[in-house]
């Protein structure tokens, strides 16, 4: 299945959007400030969380009408059928994101069971020597897209968490203590097995390259923190790690803050043919990297969900790639059978895609389909 048209109303600079792919990559073209990242960062909300910006529900709001909400609907279709998902916010409710499929009212998790959405930024450009926390945001958000319960235990995890710390602070009540701390490791390890899951299956995938792209060694370093090292402490159970919970306290009630867990996790990458560390690569090779990366997790995916629809949503992919990498991206991403949302300012980058895109210039909020 794959997105045939998709609707944008009052959002961000685009007072109202309408484009049909028609099961086609998306090729959006234009100067910087046109609105061609507005366009991703709203199909990159037709999954649970904040999107590619990680932004307020309520910065969504179109500066046209800003007192308004704001809604994106998109419209799947292949031959098992076809279905839609609606997602925005009502004006009386900003900080709320709504979410509907096939109409009906319904969760945004479950989104999930529907479509994969999976992006690229400039952000991204220089994950490799950025904080571990942006690694790890790029982790589970690609993990997300193969375990839908990721953001449920995620959020439980940070939930937790807090309250945790709180008790803590009023006094460490074992009595309280107790059950939190036993919730909070079975969500901890739930997060850390769904990320071993998928630091499995993408290892085993990139041991076969992509045509133009260097071959990636990929592993999560650290699962609980630097403070457990590589072997999760022998950990083998939640019950495990609600023991060295307890056992804990005092050092995480004088820190402040849970100083073992998933949420200190860190990804490390290498590039396979130099043999040599991400984070000492060119930005050009890093991003190359990325590529390779995301390329691997598509193939995974693809295994996995059948036929679901897989977007993937690459802002200004094209910047450090040379005429012959541009041609191996479009080459692999139509070879994967997913669906490809592109943004750049020329649209002479993206010709490699030919008859398999769409493209569509933006100019001020507004676009226009180029014909021909």
């Amino acid at each position: 299945m794959f997105l045939q048209e998709f609707e944008l109303r009052n959002f961000r600079n685009h007072s109202a959007c309408r484009l049909s792919p028609t099961g086609r990559h998306l090729v959006l073209y234009g100067a910087n400030g046109a609105g061609k990242t507005n366009i991703l960062d709203a199909l990159s909300l037709l999954t649970p969380g904040r999107g590619l910006r990680h932004a307020a529900h309520g910065d969504a709001v179109g500066k046209s009408n800003p007192t308004g909400g704001w809604a994106v609907e998109a419209l799947f279709s292949g031959s098992d059928g076809e279905f839609s998902l609606t997602t925005g916010v009502r004006p009386d409710q900003p900080g709320r994101r709504l979410a509907r499929i096939d109409g009906a009212d319904a969760s945004l998790s479950h989104f999930g069971d529907h479509v994969a959405v999976t992006w690229l930024t400039p952000k991204h450009d220089r994950l490799f020597v950025d904080a571990a926390s942006e690694r790890r945001r790029f982790l589970d958000r690609l993990v997300l897209s193969l375990f839908p319960d990721h953001a449920q235990l995620a959020s439980r995890f940070e939930r937790l968490n807090r309250e945790r710390i709180r008790i803590l602070e009023m006094g460490s009540d074992d009595q309280w203590l107790r059950p939190v701390e036993a919730q909070l490791a079975a969500a901890g390890m739930g997060l850390a097995q769904n990320r071993a899951e998928w630091a499995r299956m993408i290892a085993e995938d990139l041991q076969i390259a992509f045509e133009g792209f260097p071959g990636c060694g990929l592993e999560i370093i650290k699962p609980f923190g630097p403070l457990l090292g590589e072997d999760w402490g022998g950990m083998a159970q939640h019950d495990d790690y609600a023991v060295l919970l307890a056992e804990r306290r005092g050092q995480d009630r004088d820190a402040g803050r849970l100083l073992v867990g998933p949420h200190r996790a860190d990804l490390a990458a290498c590039y396979r043919e130099k043999d040599m560390p991400a984070d000492q690569c060119s930005t050009g090779e890093q991003k190359a990297l990325l590529v390779s990366i995301l390329l691997a997790h598509i193939r995974i995916l693809r295994a996995a969900k059948g036929k679901m629809p897989i977007l993937v949503l690459m802002d200004e992919i094209a910047a450090h790639f040379d005429p012959n990498r541009r041609h191996a991206l479009a080459g692999a991403l139509t070879g994967l059978h997913a669906q490809a949302f592109l943004t750049g300012t020329e649209a002479r980058l993206f010709e490699d895609f030919g008859e398999n895109a769409l493209f569509v210039s933006v100019a001020d909020g507004k676009v226009s389909v180029r014909s021909g």
